[in-house]
């Protein structure tokens, strides 16, 4: 929290009935609570903290669902992970969910020199379109993070082997990469956002029908 920032905007905007300062700590804020505009929802404009931006990116797409569009500023390495695509060393978890929940595009770079005192990284600011619905469709939203996080977690393996633990014999492992239309040996920065969807849902489906 930047409790000088918070007594300077109070003093400056206190006394405006449309401003209002809160003093809080964002990973724990509940962005639902925030009154929402005409439409039903929100736009959210920040210049986030770098040490703590994935989680809070990751905390405002939880409360997509009222935000119509986001304005948010990166280090320029973070920024690049989220807009990347599949193949390259830059596509990661990270360019999943945003690339699910919302249409992003880069508004523009900065330079350490465009802030006082200037850090040692240069900065991006992203343009993020909140989508009505997931990109794909998505059966089992905790079940797809925890396929994408380890197929991340080991991104030189081939899926069969980074995946291993999904599967409770190689003929279901089998069925699944077979109905999904991916080959085993590929390695997770090869899997676009889609495949990874399709491959959580007929996983979920498996699960659901041995229950």
């Amino acid at each position: 929290m930047d409790r000088g920032l918070c007594k300077t905007l109070s003093d400056e905007f206190g006394a405006h009935e449309n401003v209002r300062v809160i003093e809080t700590d964002a990973l724990e804020f509940d962005f639902n609570s925030l009154p929402l505009g005409p439409a039903g929802r929100i736009k959210v404009v920040a210049n986030l903290p770098y040490n703590v931006a994935t989680p809070i990116l990751f905390r405002l797409l939880e409360s997509r669902h009222i935000i119509d569009c986001m304005v948010l500023m990166f280090q320029k390495e973070v920024a690049s992970r989220i807009v990347a695509s599949p193949g390259g060393k830059n596509y990661g978890a990270l360019s999943i969910f945003p690339q699910l929940y919302s249409d992003i595009s880069l508004s523009f770079k900065l330079p350490p020199g465009a802030f006082f005192p200037p850090p040692k990284v240069d900065s991006a600011v992203l343009f993020f379109k909140i989508l009505d619905r997931p990109r794909f469709d998505v059966a089992d939203e905790d079940l797809l993070s925890r396929l994408v996080k380890a197929a991340f977690s080991q991104r030189r393996k081939k899926l069969s082997n980074s995946l291993k633990r999904f599967f409770d014999n190689p003929e279901n492992s089998d069925i699944i990469f077979s109905r999904a239309c991916i080959d085993p040996s590929r390695r997770a920065e090869t899997i676009s956002v889609e495949e990874f969807c399709r491959m959580s849902n007929l996983l979920a489906e498996l699960v659901k029908t041995k229950a």
